[in-house]
């Protein structure tokens, strides 16, 4: 939770900010599908080895990456997709507030408000620095107080 969500996290939802690759952008799209519709897919994402295969794919197009010159989007796309990527990385946090119940359902923007704030500041270190490595940091980094904080009221 503390290493593997955030890396994947952040390779969905940052890494299409910085390649050039259309191998990795139909990759990251497809995965993308995967991760938020995997009932309709008959996919149970929580499996060991779905990650495993994210990581090693991730990884090998990190590696491997095509740092082609010629950008795939404009700018006023880019934009648009850097605001979509953002938005999305809060809505899916949603689910940290399982079950959902209608009756505190208009709470639920507030709920992901923070989740939104952090995405824009993940997407804006990633831009600025031009690698997922320090958003990845900051990611991890609040998954791990969020499980610490978790694991220290569970004790006590």
């Amino acid at each position: 939770m503390c290493l593997i969500a955030p890396f994947i996290e952040e390779c969905i939802f940052r890494l299409p900010l910085l390649t050039k690759s259309h191998l990795l952008k139909w990759v990251i799209s497809f995965i993308f599908i995967l991760y938020f519709f995997s009932g309709s897919f008959q996919l149970d994402v929580s499996f060991w080895w779905y990650y495993a295969v994210l990581i090693i794919i991730f990884g090998g197009i990190i590696i491997f990456k095509n740092d082609d010159p010629q950008p795939i989007f404009g700018q006023k796309k880019y934009n648009y997709l850097c605001w979509i990527l953002t938005i999305s990385f809060a809505m899916l946090h949603v689910t940290n507030f399982l079950p959902l119940q209608g009756d505190v359902f208009y709470l639920y923007p507030l709920y992901v408000l923070p989740q939104f704030v952090r995405g824009a500041v993940q997407s804006y270190l990633t831009i600025k620095y031009k690698s997922i490595l320090w958003p990845f940091f900051l990611h991890a980094c609040i998954n791990a107080t969020s499980e610490l904080s978790r694991l220290v009221t569970a004790a006590f």
